[in-house]
């Protein structure tokens, strides 16, 4: 992972160019057959060169006071989010391939088109910057009006406005996420609702939970930021509670708050039971076998009365 003067230094780097560095796309999201893809289409603009490096500047500026860390569901809410890009596994990858393919294959800009955002491309020697603002860009007027040899004239063919900030920035071998809304450009909590469903899918086949209380819990993992917990599921840490006898589960589930019912099932009658089974199946609580357990997130010793959501 980079600090932000090397980001920072890499982004200023491709601000010493010229108009032939820069290209400018327009992307738009389809659909088929449940899969997300991207069209691009390519313009040319004049004079870009100078736009570009204002807005590069303005993110210089912005992520100054910013802290980066390693993407994650629970990473500080305003901090930078950083992906490494160097293997097919990372998060991003199936994105930014479908996003690349768009764009090595763009057409024509086609201004009967409503696209879901734009893309600043800077080829500078053997490195690239894209920079990817979700937004909509072309935009028409009905009460502005421009100012020519002193005569105001109504603005009435749409216009392209730049932003000053960018949503993701991708750099040859990494990614950045400077704002929540370049989750949705990749869709990625699509991806953690499937990952979460298989995952629960898995938990149910176990059997662990009654009907009742494994629907519950079901309804519970799928709302607001939690399927992201489900990137540290280990399917072991069922398979190991399922072969324990119902004593030790006991002995394990009840240091969360969590109890056995009579009929040998794991208990979840509340959503405070629900957060704390939740965490333990994603590996967020560690059980060190002498009675303790402890949050991964920072090591902070597990109290049943006060678990994160």
């Amino acid at each position: 992972m980079k600090e932000i003067t090397e980001i920072q230094k890499d982004l200023m780097h491709s601000t010493v160019i010229s108009q032939d560095h820069i290209k400018l796309y327009f992307y738009k999201k389809r659909t088929k057959k449940g899969e997300t893809y991207f069209e691009c289409a390519y313009t040319n603009i004049k004079d870009l060169a100078s736009p570009y490096s204002e807005v590069i500047t303005s993110i210089c500026n912005f992520i100054d006071e910013k802290e980066v860390y390693t993407y994650a569901y629970d990473m500080p809410k305003n901090a930078i989010a950083f992906f490494e890009l160097e293997n097919s596994s990372n998060l991003l990858y199936d994105g930014l391939s479908k996003l690349n393919n768009a764009i090595v294959s763009a057409s024509n800009f086609d201004d009967a088109i409503r696209y879901d955002g734009y893309i600043i491309e800077c080829l500078k020697d053997s490195n690239f910057i894209r920079l990817i603002i979700s937004a909509k860009a072309i935009r028409t007027y009905t009460r502005r009006f421009f100012i020519f040899n002193n005569e105001f004239t109504h603005l009435e063919n749409p216009m392209f406005e730049i932003k000053n900030i960018a949503d993701c920035i991708w750099l040859n071998n990494y990614c950045l996420f400077l704002t929540s809304n370049a989750e949705s450009i990749f869709d990625l909590e699509r991806h953690y609702k499937l990952l979460a469903q298989k995952h629960l899918e898995y938990l149910e086949h176990a059997n662990l939970l009654s009907a009742k209380d494994m629907s519950f819990f079901k309804a519970f993992s799928m709302q607001r930021k939690r399927p992201q917990k489900f990137e540290s599921f280990r399917s072991t840490r069922i398979d190991d509670l399922k072969e324990l006898s119902i004593q030790e589960q006991k002995k394990i589930l009840n240091g969360l708050g969590i109890n056995i019912s009579h009929g040998n099932k794991i208990s979840i009658s509340s959503e405070e039971d629900a957060n704390r089974f939740l965490d333990f199946i994603c590996c967020k609580i560690l059980d060190d076998f002498n009675g303790d357990k402890y949050f991964v997130t920072n090591s902070q010793k597990f109290n049943h009365s006060d678990t994160p959501n």
